[in-house]
């Protein structure tokens, strides 16, 4: 599973975060990758990050390669 966390979202989830919230309702690893935003603003800001990375673990990769960048 690929949890998409939100870094504004994250203040007061208790421990272990967003992740350790998710295992026991699944099989297998929880990968986590934050994105710096808060929940309303995934669809402006944030939503160009949530898709670099989805992109990324679609393909294989699981770190996001984005033109521009190193």
């Amino acid at each position: 599973m690929l949890l998409t966390a939100l870094s504004g979202a994250s203040e007061g989830n208790g421990e272990g975060g967003p992740s350790a919230a998710w295992q026991p309702y699944i099989d297998g690893r929880v990968r986590e990758r934050t994105v710096d935003c808060h929940h309303f603003e995934m669809l402006d800001a944030g939503l160009p990050e949530v898709g670099w990375v989805l992109a990324a673990v679609l393909q294989g990769s699981g770190n996001p390669a984005r033109e521009g960048t190193t």
